[in-house]
Order: C-alpha cells, then structure tokens, then sequence
C-alpha cells in the first residue's frame, strides 16, 4: 500500500517538501504526484532538519530504527506515470550513460558556499570521460550555465521544463546516474532508488551523511559518497568521479 505525501519530510526528514530549496517550493498540487511507499518513516523526521544531529542518532538509533523497519527496501517514493512518460518523450533514448549534474544547491542556505561548487566549469574535465550524455537538472543559481557549457562539454538542460519536485522525479527515472552536491536532488533521487554520486564538503558536512562513509544507509546500493579531502578543494574529487565514471561506462553494456 502506499500513502500520499502532503506534508512535513520524507526519506527520514531529509527532503522538506515544503521547504525553499534550490529547486522552490513544491506547488500544493504536485505534492499528490509524488507517492511514497509504504515503509516505516512515522516519527522518524522529528527534529531532523535541525542542523545539530539528535542524540539517538549520534548513538545510530535512528539509523537502526528505520533498517529495522524497511530493511533495504528501495525506492521509498516513485513518480506519477504520466510524468515519467511525458519525460521519456523529452529524454530521448540515445547512445551512452545518461548523467545528470547538479552543481549548486539553494544560494540561501547557511553553508552553501562549501556544499556548492562556484560554476559548472569545476565539473567540466568529466566531460573527458568517452560515452556520456551529460544532463543539467540545475535550478536556480547557476541555472544559466548550462546554456554555455564550459569548452568541451555537451549537455541538455532539462530544468526549464521543472514546476516542481515531480517533475524532476519523472526526468530521474530516465537517467542512468546523477551526480550531484549536497542537496535536494540528491536524496531525491536515492529515495527513487536511482543511482546517485555526491559531492560533500570537507567543513561542516551534514551530519546526516555519517562521517567517514563512502555510501549512505538512507539509500543502501544506490548512493556513492564523494568527499573533499580539505576544505574548498574539489580537485581530487572530480578526478576521483572521472575514474569511477569511466569503470562505470566502460561497465555499461552496448
């Protein structure tokens, strides 16, 4: 069975539904286009968007809690159907990894100038890798960038075509990887159970990602963590995504 999602958190009060992120706030209507799977989340999202951390989940009882309750149940939320055909349409089908990028979060949060990159040029040696079809899924700051790709670099942007959080749900459907830093659209797509790389700063990371982890228990066998090895230095880790990039593709069938 499953539940509409029409207020307060989802994925363990990760993704405020009604919270002003890169991507807006989510219109009233399209919060009954994101259903959310039957799994134990009650009582999970209390307090979780503050940024000190509870203290059960310090001692890993929340984290225990929820696996006790779902196991690796994955996805947690899936798209309306009609989106993701509607999508599919506009996401043709073509040869190579589909990858969507996301560089920068909301301008507004207290930490964004670590959690966001300063431009889409930071990612742009990925665009080396052979075999990829790079997305943008940019809202926001940065948005426009993607109009004029750093040299090398081909990619479609789909987010003009965004109203709200389902409608980059159903576009996430037909894409192969996201690669993103921390923010919405990362935990959105974990919770979809699509594959998704992050970026993470090395000064305050939320603590949500659990220190010292290269994946996430929120989102087992779909989510890869990237970190900073210092503070303001993305460097070593786009070289670190164009390696695992290319294992990926040279991985993928066809």
């Amino acid at each position: 069975m499953t539940r509409y999602v029409t207020t307060a958190a989802i994925v363990a009060g990760f993704i405020g539904l009604w919270t002003v992120t890169g991507h807006g706030q989510l219109a009233p209507g399209a919060a009954t286009k994101l259903l959310i799977q039957d799994v134990g989340l009650d009582g999970i999202d209390r307090g979780l968007r503050d940024q000190d951390p509870p203290r059960e989940a310090r001692t890993g009882t929340t984290e225990r809690r929820f696996r006790d309750a779902n196991g690796d149940t994955l996805p947690y939320l899936r798209p309306d159907a009609n989106d993701v055909a509607r999508w599919g349409e506009r996401i043709a089908a073509g040869a190579g990894l589909r990858v969507g990028l996301v560089w920068k979060g909301s301008t507004g949060f207290e930490n964004d100038a670590d959690r966001s990159l300063p431009s889409l040029a930071i990612l742009a040696p990925l665009a080396a890798v052979p075999g990829v079809q790079w997305f943008s899924l940019q809202v926001g700051a940065g948005q426009d960038e993607a109009r004029q790709p750093p040299p090398g670099m081909t990619i479609t942007p789909l987010s003009d075509g965004f109203t709200d959080f389902a409608d980059t749900a159903a576009a996430l459907m037909h894409l192969d990887l996201v690669i993103a830093v921390d923010t919405a659209v990362a935990h959105l797509a974990g919770a979809l159970g699509r594959p998704c790389w992050v970026l993470l700063p090395a000064y305050k990371p939320d603590w949500r990602w659990l220190a010292g982890r290269t994946d996430s228990p929120w989102y087992p066998g779909v989510m890869r963590l990237f970190w900073q090895p210092r503070m303001g230095d993305w460097a070593p880790v786009v070289q670190a995504l164009a390696q695992a990039l290319a294992e990926r593709v040279a991985q993928t069938p066809g």
